[in-house]
């Protein structure tokens, strides 16, 4: 939650070098600043320093006032003055400290932060401003500590719980979240920033019907707040109603043509409903999403246009999935500029340069690779910008399937270690996703699996990175059944030997995780089993997706579990191949 309490003891009084103007003026100055009445108060605010310009809680006060308006440099510019001029105030480095991380300047701002609690280590305000830089750069156990002592010093600290209930839920613990909510309810249970953070919290636990109307309830209160509006796009879109998420979002445009983050949700759901020219018109979005991380290339993004030196850079950015994914349209930027340095995932590094043989392929690595700091580098490309080239007609007209190539001498070593274990058809399976947040929900767990273990007879192939031998163990034992795991192949890090593996076998049979991508990019027939919300690349409905023609989509329903989707599934294997 971003808060600024700066009004506190010293703030109003005089300051050592405003003994002239004393409490009246700036008082009245005060009154009307807290009631809302802005004009008056910059007005005196600014009769009281041209009368005596050293008077710091005036300037601190106006440079409050600018920050409330909007002015954030002008409002940097008067606060760090008054510091200069009290710089024993701990309200005074507090408000510098939030201004310095309003303008993302977070290590100037811990210290402010730090030195306001210095000179006043009881003050509650000072520790949840600090909480936030910590929040912000990333050091949860230090904001957790500064969120907790806010408590300690007052324990019904509104904005201190709101964001430590945020901290347990972006930390992925909902429960605790709950409970910190739980307590301030009676309190502030009908305000819209309590309504907003349970209906976040709600969302985090995949709860999205709660969510909806919370956020709603929020936005009864608070109607033109855009973030509101965002969040509730958000919660309408895991329902799977995304004409209602595109209203959502389109409301908090209106609101706020800027918002960068909500544009980037857009973006992602007229993807999902295959209006490609409007997705892609807000697709650079995601650099200002929340959650985007730029990485430190010299070189300038590339414009489209045909370098007019040296070769273009194209370069990873998110997970090996969505590298896998982007891959697909890798062959959109060699018609256009055929000098390419592509860098992804060491993992990928022999898969991609097989398959990509006019290319020099390295991996990614920080510090960056030499060759990504050549001189010759005009350009680079980020590997998620390639989908912008697929055009208004998406990636169906533009990009087709198998575009990795496998070992071939790997495939023919797992050709033939399959026929020794038993007989075909030859049925990879992977059931698990480690994607953070939303891993558990799209994973499938074996037991869900019994449809298809009971069905035809199959000969079954591991395919599950990470520890699997105890699912495995459990669903043998109680499904009578096989599966084996090939020996001394690491299914996390040799991707290569991954991919021959899955070249060998006649189906592959996974959860929205690598694999499926893996799979879909070495052409062959792949059965994906998604949950709602789907990634965007994945689609909404109906049974083909957007990048891989050989893969054959089975979508949960929201409230259902996967017995009818893995159902469908054995019952279209028994058919053949599609």
């Amino acid at each position: 939650m971003n808060n600024i309490t700066p009004f506190r003891r010293r703030d109003t009084g005089p300051g050592q070098n405003g003994a002239g103007l004393l409490s009246e003026r700036l008082a009245a100055a005060a009154a009307h600043h807290d009631a809302g009445r802005l004009q008056e108060a910059e007005s005196l605010y600014r009769d009281i320093l041209t009368q005596n310009p050293t008077c710091a809680p005036a300037r601190h006060r106006l440079g409050v006032l600018a920050f409330q308006s909007g002015q954030a440099v002008a409002a940097l510019k008067l606060i760090d003055s008054a510091v200069l001029l009290e710089p024993e105030n701990p309200v005074f480095h507090m408000s510098l400290g939030a201004m310095l991380r309003s303008q993302n300047r977070l290590d100037e701002a811990e210290v402010a932060c730090r030195k306001s609690i210095e000179l006043d280590p009881n003050s509650p305000d000072a520790h949840n401003n600090l909480g936030n830089v910590l929040k912000e750069v990333e050091d949860q156990e230090g904001a957790l500590t500064a969120y907790e002592t806010v408590l300690f010093l007052q324990p019904d600290h509104v904005m201190a719980s709101l964001n430590l209930a945020a901290l347990y839920r972006e930390k992925g613990d909902t429960g605790l979240a709950f409970d910190v909510l739980g307590g301030i309810e009676a309190q502030v249970g009908g305000t819209a920033e309590f309504r907003n953070e349970m209906g976040l919290t709600h969302l985090r636990a995949f709860r999205p019907d709660e969510a909806a109307l919370l956020f709603k309830a929020a936005l009864m209160v608070d109607p033109k707040n855009a973030s509101y509006l965002n969040n509730l796009g958000l919660a309408l879109r895991s329902q799977g109603k995304l004409k209602e998420a595109l209203a959502a979002y389109n409301l908090a445009i209106d609101l706020q043509p800027g918002y960068g983050e909500v544009r980037w949700n857009r973006s992602a759901v007229h993807l999902m409903l295959g209006d490609w020219q409007a997705g892609l018109a807000d697709w650079h979005y995601r650099r200002v999403h929340s959650e985007f991380r730029e990485r430190a290339f010299p070189q300038p993004l590339w414009t489209g246009r045909k370098l007019r030196r040296g070769r273009l850079l194209v370069h990873a950015e998110q997970g090996v999935g969505d590298e896998v994914l982007y891959a697909s349209m890798l062959s959109l930027v060699l018609r256009q500029t055929p000098d390419v340095l592509l860098e992804v995932d060491a993992r990928l590094v022999p898969l991609m340069a097989r398959s990509f043989p006019m290319v020099e392929v390295v991996a990614k690595s920080e510090p960056l690779h030499p060759a990504c700091l050549a001189e010759d580098i005009g350009g680079r490309l980020p590997l998620p910008d390639l989908v912008g080239l697929v055009g208004a007609t998406g990636p169906a007209m533009r990009c087709s399937g198998g575009y990795l190539t496998a070992d071939p001498e790997r495939v023919l070593d797992y050709q033939a270690w399959l026929r020794e274990i038993g007989p075909g058809p030859y049925t990879g399976i992977s059931w698990r996703s480690g994607a953070g947040r939303t891993g558990e929900r799209k994973s499938v767990p074996l037991t869900e699996w019994a449809p298809l273990f009971t069905g035809e007879e199959r000969t079954y192939v591991n395919l599950q990175y990470g520890e699997t031998e105890k699912s495995i163990a459990e669903a043998e034992d109680q499904f009578g059944i096989k599966i084996h795991t090939v020996p001394d192949l690491d299914r996390f890090d040799d991707l290569d030997g991954l991919a021959a593996l899955i070249q060998a076998l006649d189906v592959t049979v996974t959860s929205s995780n690598v694999t499926a991508n893996l799979a879909g990019a070495l052409g062959g027939d792949v059965r994906a089993l998604f949950a709602p919300p789907e990634l965007w690349y994945w689609g909404h409905e109906g049974r083909s997706v957007p990048f891989f023609p050989n893969l054959m989509a089975y979508r949960k329903d929201q409230t259902d579990g996967w017995e009818n989707v893995m159902r469908q599934v054995a019952a279209d294997l028994s058919g053949g191949p599609f």
